[in-house]
C-alpha cells in the first residue's frame, strides 16, 4: 500500500514540474513551442 503512495506521489510532483516547465515555455517563446508540437 505504501508502495502505490509513492507512486501516486511521484506522478503528482512530475506533473507539477511538466505544467511549470510547459508554461514557462509558452510564456517565453511561443514559436519555438508552436514548432516543438
Amino acid at each position: 500500500m505504501a508502495a502505490f503512495f509513492m507512486l501516486v506521489f511521484c506522478l503528482l510532483a512530475l506533473a507539477s514540474v511538466l505544467r511549470r516547465s510547459y508554461q514557462e515555455m509558452t510564456s517565453s517563446s511561443p514559436e519555438q513551442v508552436a514548432s516543438f508540437g
